[in-house]
């Protein structure tokens, strides 16, 4: 009798999950023709590309693919010796993956276009689809072996235009039974040997397969269970005690004498007892932030006012030029209003070419009003702290960075040390409670962060 009633409970447990499988497929939520991307910006003229454009279209994405995948192993190499990603390889990783997905959305947008049931896909809809789904197979199999690379990408980023979750995503969708079966539906209108000939590359699957990968994750939840912590307790932290009344007065002053000395894409750092940073962030120095001028655009500021008013000091350290990471995400503050500290050290780079500037510029735009990164973690650009910021609009300098609290990350006070022993930065100025000194001695330098 026993055995019967656990025979009778493994047949239940077994129907059970069939019957959990075939409503998973059935409700499953991946779409043809809002996939892993979701809704893409039309272009009516993408609607009129040939065959031979979509073949010269595939061997750019080949190439690229390439390149990220040449990119992706010297990364991994340098996880198993435990280094940390350079700047300049993180936004080349970005970059990449980026330009990756803006491939995709072009193709994408023909889904956008046109209706997507059964039997009704045009011949180049078939090709899109298809085409959709051997990117995914080429982001499963190029970035889901990586653990880290994986789940920063899976945050999401902002400024790189990559949405969160989207290794996630074209995982679900590339295991989709119902979208495969969906493509390869024709009829004589749809015909198109491209689309069949990817659809032969893809890895095989079934609803077992799909509901496999949409359930096992390798963990990736707890991790940004995890990593989510630390900005959740952060911005309550300082939300509560970071702020205090400030000395408007004292500020000016101070902005004056900085402006006197100081020019476009120099870093500042700075350090000030009366915010929680100075007892929170090791070292001396609290906060870095970069200057990129005072005649950097304002909103919904004309041209021509900017031209009358330049000339006012006062106009000027009003001006909208210092880029820096806050409590409240990244921003563009006046110098004034960064001016809130009692000592600022200014650090120069040494001859920057035009594509220095120019890569400063974009490096540092792409990450305004991003959140504030408490987990101080620089291989991770979703959320950005000071000198975060820093390191990678700067990323053609070899900053030193550390290991800390399991994780690599850079102290405003590393910037300095990397300004002492490189010759790339120089040590222009030293304002302390409100003495300017001109090329401070580093010997007195290294004392003072002591």
């Amino acid at each position: 009798m026993n055995s019967f009633t656990k025979k009778n409970n493994c047949f239940s447990l077994i129907r059970t999950l069939i019957v959990f499988v075939l409503l998973f497929s059935i409700f499953s939520c991946a779409n043809l023709k809002h996939n892993y991307l979701g809704k893409t910006k039309r272009d009516p003229s993408i609607s009129q590309l040939s065959e031979q454009q979509l073949s010269q279209l595939d061997i750019i994405r080949k190439h690229l693919d390439f390149q990220t995948d040449s990119l992706l192993l010297t990364l991994s190499a340098k996880n198993l010796k435990n280094c940390h990603l350079s700047a300049s390889e993180i936004n080349k990783l970005y970059s990449n993956f980026r330009v990756q997905l803006d491939f995709d959305r072009i193709l994408n947008s023909i889904l956008q276009t046109g209706r997507t049931k059964k039997n009704s896909l045009t011949a180049l809809q078939r090709y899109a689809g298809a085409y959709l789904l051997k990117s995914a197979s080429v982001y499963d199999q190029m970035y889901q072996k990586n653990r880290k690379i994986r789940r920063a990408l899976n945050r999401g980023d902002i400024g790189s235009k990559i949405p969160r979750n989207i290794l996630q995503k074209s995982r679900k969708f590339l295991y989709s039974p119902k979208i495969r079966k969906k493509i390869s539906r024709y009829n004589e209108k749809s015909q198109n040997t491209l689309a069949d000939s990817l659809l032969h590359q893809l890895p095989a699957t079934n609803y077992w397969r799909e509901a496999y990968y949409s359930i096992y994750r390798q963990n990736d939840r707890i991790s940004a269970l995890l990593y989510n912590i630390f900005p959740y307790a952060g911005n309550s932290l300082f939300g509560k005690v970071g702020n205090r009344i400030t000395n408007r007065v004292r500020q000016r002053k101070y902005a004056i004498q900085l402006l006197s000395v100081i020019q476009p894409y120099d870093i500042l750092l700075s350090k000030s007892s009366g915010h929680l940073s100075s007892i929170v962030i090791p070292g001396h120095f609290g906060h870095a932030s970069l200057w990129l001028g005072d005649k950097v655009p304002q909103k919904r500021k004309r041209i021509l006012d900017v031209i009358l008013k330049e000339r006012s000091t006062r106009f000027k350290i009003k001006k909208k030029g210092m880029a820096e990471a806050l409590r409240c995400g990244v921003q563009l503050s006046s110098l004034e209003e960064y001016a809130d500290a009692e000592e600022f050290i200014i650090l120069r780079p040494d001859t920057l070419s035009n594509n220095q500037k120019y890569s400063i510029v974009e490096n540092t735009m792409k990450h305004l009003h991003k959140k504030y990164d408490f987990n101080f973690d620089i291989e991770s650009p979703d959320m950005i702290n000071c000198t975060e910021l820093i390191y990678l609009s700067y990323d053609f300098i070899d900053w030193k960075v550390r290991y800390f609290m399991g994780r690599f990350t850079l102290f405003p006070d590393d910037l300095l040390i990397t300004a002492l022993s490189s010759d790339k930065l120089k040590i222009v100025a030293l304002l302390k409670n409100g003495d300017l000194m001109l090329n401070p001695d580093p010997a007195y330098l290294k004392a003072m962060m002591k």
